[in-house]
């Protein structure tokens, strides 16, 4: 029989592969390369790997807890967070996430990157997802890590949703900087009309 975790489990490794298959779609399509994350020492090179351990974390976390009940007593079950609830509306939001991240994907087109595209001048989009939030591909990822939280709500899946939120949150700003900076005015005003989140 299937349980809540191995539904959420089997829609995350579903929406990672539709997330790469886009991207390496769009990458042929449009002719560029979709990385553009540093992997060095530097500011934008910590938090990215910091958000890959933590969505890392919670993809196995969540692989082991569907696997075994042990295993998610292991891991130190939050109590008040846990309930049958809250773990189908974890699915939702894990699914609303992935759903998210697509959407963006596909409205970015050209100008999708993983990373900051230093070498690069950015096109400002202003559709699609990016009309309610200037970051819909970091909000659906958060989302969905938020959505694996509460279907396996544990102190380890806590902590590594905590530090997906702080390394996105710096990601973030390295962003606004660079885009501020290579936009001027257009992304300034962009930026006073529509929120960071939501």
């Amino acid at each position: 029989m299937m349980t809540v975790g191995t539904v959420a489990l089997g829609i995350i490794l579903c929406g990672l592969g539709a997330i790469t298959a886009v991207g390496v779609w769009m990458g042929r399509r449009y002719g560029f390369r979709p990385w553009a994350l540093s992997l060095d020492d530097s500011a934008e090179g910590l938090a990215g790997r910091a958000f890959t351990f933590a969505a890392t974390l919670l993809v196995a976390a969540l692989a082991a807890g569907a696997l075994s009940a042990d295993a998610a007593g292991a891991l130190g079950v939050v109590p008040i967070l846990a309930g049958p609830a809250l773990a189908r509306a974890g699915v939702g939001l894990i699914v609303l996430g992935i759903a998210l991240v697509i959407a963006a994907q596909c409205s970015m087109r050209q100008s999708w990157r993983i990373g900051i595209p230093r070498g690069e001048t950015p096109v400002l989009v202003r559709t699609g997802p990016f009309v309610f939030s200037r970051n819909p591909i970091f909000l659906g990822m958060l989302a969905t890590a938020g959505g694996v939280v509460l279907v396996l709500p544990t102190a380890v899946t806590l902590a590594a949703f905590a530090v997906a939120v702080l390394a996105a949150g710096v990601q973030v700003r390295m962003e606004e900087e660079f885009l501020t900076a290579r936009l001027g005015e257009d992304y300034l005003q962009y930026r006073a009309s529509v929120r960071r989140w939501l």
